[in-house]
């Protein structure tokens, strides 16, 4: 299949060529370098050490991106586009690092700042009827002034038994009452207990020296945070005008990681004085070109390869082809295939694209996908990921397909080609020229239905032959002419039974005695096969059991009618379409063709989210399809994806 035979490489050489050795494999990047078990030597401590500094830089660089990206999300993108375009001087990653710590020490002290303020006016906003200025309230040497809340049921109770002091209410909201106690100092320990006794609670005023009442430390207050936002705002927009340094830093982000990739090999490799050994995988098809430009370049080096053992987790390359690749997404969703394992990509990319397109059933719908699927492919190509673009192409794909299955349906934007005024008459011969109308979903729901269960047979059937296949590659010939073969005959035999009783087949006796004959043969095979496979009775009975019981129920019966949602996929989408377009014509009834405009305004937004919600669908329920009625029956996961030695980036360059 699509897993590439892997080999492992050997290089013995002179230390002296160590350090070109790597920037070669480096700059090729097709070898993935293991750790050798006794990499020991002098010059790791120093590579260990310049992936320590590495590191820091790294950091300190992904700290600056974060933070000005997080003060540029509140930009408007025309700013930013307008201060990276003019915007061309060079300045060093650790000034910007040092620019943006800064910045963040500016913003967070001015928000401490103004947050303290915002406490302090919530905490001295009941006092502002308090006429006593700040530094008076401290009272003097022979009078005091006790400041505090108490609850409001509790001030008559506090006023009748402060015997030696005056109580004055400030500000009283009916819950909490806040009040002012005059005392003579010699009793200020009978004050204090009293009002402590009536759940009193003492407020402390801001030391003060000036003579500004509270009303003033309010007004002060609210001054001081217009000056703090004030500031803010400053700092903001100095650190937006530094935003077209992003790119910069996500460049030289790149550079380093790339460097620190660099650095981590030679801690990989095994040193002696003189010499040094390097161990890694390589893909089959890569040997003859690397053998050949190192033994040219490099005397001093001896490369060998040699075939992975047993005990080795050999990584994976899958190697599909471009029609294929684009599915490799929905692989890597479920799980890497085991090296010996079978790569599901190419097996499931023709059921893939063509349940997609049946969920969807409508060829403009198709047409829309596959252009938006080009148009981001060529506008966002230069600085998309390979999982975007693949998901892209898969998307393009899947629009032909629904192409294809709206065009013999007759979907085309529902049902609007045959609501088109007889000026439209091509348009109308074009539709007839592809429709088949025996499984429009529309008028024929029962015929869609059944082509939406075969299409599913014929995956269920295929994916229990390869497993039969796979059985045989890795020499379990029992389990493949005892189990599997049976399994696909029993699923064939009970479809032959069904198009018989339908009459689409012939059904006479022998042939039905013919069918029996066969289906009781592969239940006995499958019989026999668990009985051999367990090995106490109770499993043997069991199992020889479950299993038929499991095949027809299972496999025919339940994964069979799991397809059936492709049905209602493509039926609710259809229904959804001829819905849209009939209410959108009800208001062409209007005088003066005033209909027109809200006409075309709910075609094109009940269109528009009939796509979105069949889009997810489609993509939702066909990936279901895939990973339990297909995968479940032959794919092996678990395997570790190959990952070259070479240049990387975890920050793509944006498109122009």
């Amino acid at each position: 299949m699509a897993i590439l035979p892997i080999k492992k490489i050997h290089i013995l050489g002179h230390k002296s060529i160590k350090k070109e050795l790597i920037d070669l494999l480096y700059e090729r990047g097709v070898v993935e370098i293991l750790q050798s078990p006794d990499n020991t030597g002098t010059e790791i401590n120093h590579e260990n050490s310049a992936v320590s500094d590495t590191d820091i830089i790294l950091s300190r660089i992904e700290y600056s991106i974060k933070f000005l990206e997080k003060y540029a999300a509140e930009e408007s993108p025309e700013f930013l586009k307008k201060e990276c375009s003019t915007r061309s001087e060079n300045i060093l990653p650790e000034d910007i690092y040092d620019f943006c710590k800064k910045k963040e020490e500016e913003i967070s002290a001015l928000t401490q700042k103004k947050e303290k303020n915002i406490k302090l006016i919530s905490d001295l906003l009941p006092w502002k009827n308090l006429e006593t200025p700040l530094n008076r309230i401290r009272g003097t040497e022979t009078a005091g002034i006790l400041c505090g809340k108490i609850a409001s049921k509790n001030l008559k109770h506090l006023i009748e038994n402060l015997k030696d002091g005056i109580a004055e209410t400030v500000y009283d909201n009916g819950k909490i009452a806040y009040i002012a106690i005059l005392y003579s100092r010699e009793q200020q320990e009978s004050v204090e207990n009293i009002a402590r006794d009536n759940g009193f609670s003492a407020f402390s005023f801001p030391d003060s020296d000036s003579n500004l009442t509270v009303s003033d430390q309010l007004k002060n207050l609210e001054c001081e945070i217009v000056s703090l936002e004030s500031l803010h705002k400053s700092l903001l927009k100095e650190i937006k005008k530094k935003f077209y340094l992003a790119d910069m830093l996500k460049a030289e982000y790149n550079k380093y990681l790339n460097l620190k990739i660099k650095n981590l090999a030679y801690e990989y490799l095994s040193n002696t004085e003189e010499t040094f050994y390097l161990c890694g995988w390589i893909v089959e098809k890569n040997i003859k070109r690397l053998k050949e430009e190192i033994e040219q370049k490099y005397s001093e080096a001896e490369i060998f390869f040699t075939d992975p053992s047993q005990e080795d987790n050999i990584p994976v390359f899958l190697g599909n082809n471009r029609v294929v690749d684009p599915f490799t997404g929905i692989t890597e969703m479920y799980g890497y295939p085991a090296y010996n394992g079978i790569d599901a990509t190419p097996l499931l990319a023709p059921f893939f694209a063509l349940s997609f397109g049946l969920c969807m059933c409508d060829g403009f719908y198709g047409i829309l996908l596959a252009a938006g699927a080009i148009f981001v492919i060529k506008k966002k190509s230069k600085g998309m990921s390979q999982t975007s673009m693949r998901f892209f192409k898969m998307i393009f794909l899947c629009g032909i397909a629904t192409i294809f299955w709206g065009a013999i349906t007759g979907g085309w934007m529902g049902d609007i080609i045959d609501r088109l005024p007889g000026s439209f008459l091509f348009l109308k011969n074009f539709k007839e020229n592809f429709v088949i109308n025996q499984i429009n979903p529309s008028e024929n729901p029962l015929n869609f239905l059944i082509l939406s269960l075969i299409l599913g047979t014929i995956q269920i059937v295929f994916a229990i032959s390869i497993n039969f296949y796979y059985q045989l590659r890795i020499g379990n010939k029992f389990f493949a002419f005892f189990q599997q073969l049976p399994t696909i005959t029993i699923h064939l035999l009970l479809l032959a039974v069904i198009l018989s009783i339908a009459g689409v087949l012939p059904s006479g006796k022998n042939i039905l005695n013919i069918y029996a004959i066969l289906f009781t043969c592969s239940l006995l095979s499958v019989a026999y096969a668990q009985w051999r496979i367990n090995n106490n009775i109770v499993d043997k009975l069991f199992w020889a059991v479950f299993s038929n019981y499991s095949i027809i129920t299972g496999n025919f019966l339940s994964d069979t009618l799991s397809y059936a949602r492709l049905f209602a996929l493509g039926l609710s989408g259809s229904l959804m379409a001829v819905a849209i377009n009939e209410i959108s014509l009800m208001t062409m009834s209007l005088p003066y063709y005033l209909g027109i405009i809200p006409m075309l305004l709910f075609l094109a937004v009940g269109h528009i989210f009939n796509i979105a919600i069949n889009v997810l669908g489609a993509y939702v329920h066909t990936s279901r399809l895939q990973y339990l009625e297909f995968f479940s029956k032959f794919y092996v996961s678990g395997g570790k994806v190959f990952k070259p030695f070479g240049a990387t980036g975890k920050y793509m360059p944006e498109s122009g």
